[in-house]
């Protein structure tokens, strides 16, 4: 294992899987704030995403920004280098629970030994096998057989022996996407860009109420985020929040649109970082019917009738 990825990983003992809401609302801004950074790979271009790697990359005692850089989700499950499997391994269970013995463009074989285990296994995994899964069409394989097939022979002995280090984590590759091979090194591609050059041309999103768009330094203020969380639930879901109550829309949005938001008990647990959520999941739905739309964009913050703390209904 490279020095560089020994020093991604690190476990505490009983960490929990679960952010508690303080952690969340931290959680949340964090991804918000790289989100409008364009500094991540391009595909993850919403703070939702963000906070699913970087989540995901809690639960494995990765850090996030290495997490930002190493994890992708591709077919709906968290994706990794070979490099950051073994890494988790190695971590876990010692610098020779993984070690290679025969590595050539035909075949690979590598020994493996669990904590406790009082003698390793072996594994080989050879260009015949890869051959028969039809894997070995990309150029990739064609210009790096050996790297690939070490890739493919660490991922079978992580889901053979290490299902609790890897955390149900697959290569990029395994489940269909493009990898590059860089100093030795998987890069996952993405389309026609990469992890580490689709950083540069990211496209700048477009807000939803122009007006209440503020410079790329400012964020919107509690009473701007609930002026246009108002409206939004007005034009997008048909709810009179007032009435109805933000446990009502909070369930609603948690229940029809999958998003992961708390429920609020009390004004206590509506933080600054649970409005960005709440405003992130709105922007994002899709608008109703153009005569059910409120068709007036330049609606400024102080002509919505916000809601305020009075008002709070749960």
């Amino acid at each position: 294992m490279s020095e560089n990825a020994r020093a991604l990983v690190s476990r505490s003992a009983n960490a929990p899987t679960l952010p508690s809401p303080d952690e969340w609302d931290t959680l949340s801004k964090m991804a918000g704030a790289l989100v409008q950074s364009r500094l991540l790979p391009q595909e993850v271009d919403t703070w939702q995403k963000a906070a699913v790697i970087i989540q995901k990359g809690h639960e494995l005692g990765v850090p996030p920004m290495a997490a930002l850089s190493g994890i992708a989700v591709i077919k709906g499950k968290p994706t990794c280098s070979a490099e950051l499997l073994r890494a988790l391994i190695q971590r876990d269970h010692g610098d020779n629970a993984i070690r290679f013995t025969v590595t050539t463009a035909e075949t690979c074989t590598a020994t493996y030994k669990r904590r406790g285990w009082t003698t390793p296994e072996a594994h080989t995994y050879t260009m015949e096998d890869a051959k028969r899964a039809g894997i070995t069409t990309t150029p990739t394989w064609t210009k790096y057989p050996a790297d690939m097939l070490r890739a493919r022979c660490t991922s079978a002995i992580a889901r053979m022996a290490f299902a609790d280090s890897i955390g149900g984590m697959y290569t990029a590759e395994e489940m269909g996407a493009e990898v590059e091979i860089i100093d030795g090194e998987e890069v996952i591609v993405t389309g026609n860009a990469s992890r580490t050059t689709a950083i540069a041309t990211p496209a700048a999103p477009t807000p939803i109420r122009p007006s209440i768009a503020t410079a790329a330094t400012a964020e919107p203020s509690v009473a701007e985020m609930r002026a246009e969380i108002t409206t939004l639930a007005a034009a997008k879901l048909d709810m009179d929040l007032k009435a109805a109550g933000w446990s009502a829309l909070t369930t609603h949005l948690h229940d029809h649109v999958n998003a992961h938001i708390y429920v609020p008990e009390s004004k206590e647990d509506m933080t600054e970082g649970w409005y960005v959520q709440v405003l992130g999941t709105l922007r994002t739905m899709a608008d109703p019917a153009p005569d059910a739309a409120a068709t007036d964009d330049t609606l400024s913050a102080s002509a919505v009738p916000a809601i305020s703390d009075d008002d709070l209904a749960f």
